[in-house]
């Protein structure tokens, strides 16, 4: 596992599914039983793999974070399935994550100051992307990508995609909440930050971001930004994200 991103509220991570057979087996392992039960609910051996490789290498980073070891971790799930940690195993304050992955590439973001979400994306084409694109983007947003050239629909798409499901998973919606209600638009890029507007109302306490992955995939990491005052007591306003204070490690090829 891999840090791609760090800043003064959030790490992330990314990592490859693809793993031996030894691997697959040692992370299949660490797996609580409703977890080993899920993996061994898909048809396919690909997907088993995918699910146990997420799930297991989560485990083994928030058992760093708690100084577990990964099969001790215990994880609760709220009313739309985002996962959180068992309050009892916290002792030094709150650990939230975010796990997403797409073909081979899984991204993980890890946050001690408020809830966090990530989304990747294997940005392949397919033939219905315009029905879909009517249906998922707000009227605006549909007439940005729908005007985009040829060449940069499909990125376009994709980058809409990643960041609007970013921010549906920070705030534990799921898809609950219709994507279209999400507003993020095409502009911002990794080195800027934005504020989205949900259900017609623009977030300033939440921030997303696009994040250049490796190459055919698009990811996106949304935070809800912690409120602070000069005294460090009781926030009065909200601390704007600053993504030129943390390090980015280089491109990625899809390897653990």
């Amino acid at each position: 596992m891999h840090r791609f991103l760090t800043t003064e509220l959030v790490d992330v991570y990314h990592f490859s599914l693809a793993v031996t057979g030894e691997e697959e087996a040692g992370l299949l392992a660490v797996l609580d039983p409703a977890e080993a039960e899920h993996a061994r609910g898909f048809p396919h051996a690909r997907d088993r793999r995918r699910f146990a490789v997420g799930r297991g290498r989560l485990r083994q980073k928030l058992g760093e974070r708690l100084s577990l070891e990964a099969h001790e971790v215990q994880l609760q799930y709220g009313r739309f399935g985002k996962p959180k940690i068992d309050p009892n195993q916290l002792t030094d304050g709150v650990v939230h994550f975010n796990l997403a992955h797409s073909g081979e590439l899984a991204l993980l973001g890890l946050s001690e100051h408020g809830p966090v979400g990530v989304d990747v994306e294997q940005a392949t084409s397919f033939s219905d992307m315009e029905v879909v694109a009517q249906r998922v983007f707000s009227s605006s947003e549909y007439e940005e990508w729908s005007t985009s050239p040829l060449s940069s629909k499909r990125h376009h798409f994709f980058s809409l995609w990643t960041k609007k499901e970013a921010v549906l998973k920070v705030l534990g919606l799921g898809l609950s909440l219709p994507p279209r209600k999400v507003e993020v638009g095409l502009e911002g890029s990794s080195e800027s930050a934005e504020a989205p507007v949900v259900d017609g109302e623009r977030r300033s306490d939440l921030s997303v971001t696009p994040l250049e992955l490796a190459d055919g995939y698009l990811g996106a990491l949304a935070l809800k930004i912690p409120r602070i005052n000069e005294e460090g007591g009781c926030a009065t306003s909200y601390q704007t994200a600053d993504w030129s204070g943390g390090s980015r490690k280089g491109r990625m090829h899809g390897h653990a």
